[in-house]
């Protein structure tokens, strides 16, 4: 029954990325500021450049599975989404 669910979606690939980016992000500051964690700055900064690099490549990934979400079944886009990941 998710299927119905996925294709009535009217947002873009990239807005559904962003949005679950943003749920992802909110929910590790929500696990910091619990476990009174500081976020380590210094190692952000340093490590910036592969930071932005991978959540390219993240985002990517995730608009092109929400992409093949709406244009086959789940069941197609699944396969195909786990085949990338072994194939890479």
């Amino acid at each position: 029954m998710v299927y119905p669910v996925i294709m009535g979606i009217r947002s873009s690939s990239s807005e559904i990325a962003l949005f679950l980016s943003l749920i992802g992000c909110l929910f590790l500051l929500i696990v910091f500021v619990w476990t009174k964690h500081d976020v380590p700055w210094r190692k952000v900064k340093r490590n910036a450049a592969a930071l932005i690099m991978a959540s390219r490549a993240l985002s990517g990934n995730w608009i092109f599975l929400f992409q093949s979400y709406k244009e086959t079944t789940i069941a197609n886009a699944a396969l195909s989404y786990s085949k990338t990941i072994v194939c890479s």
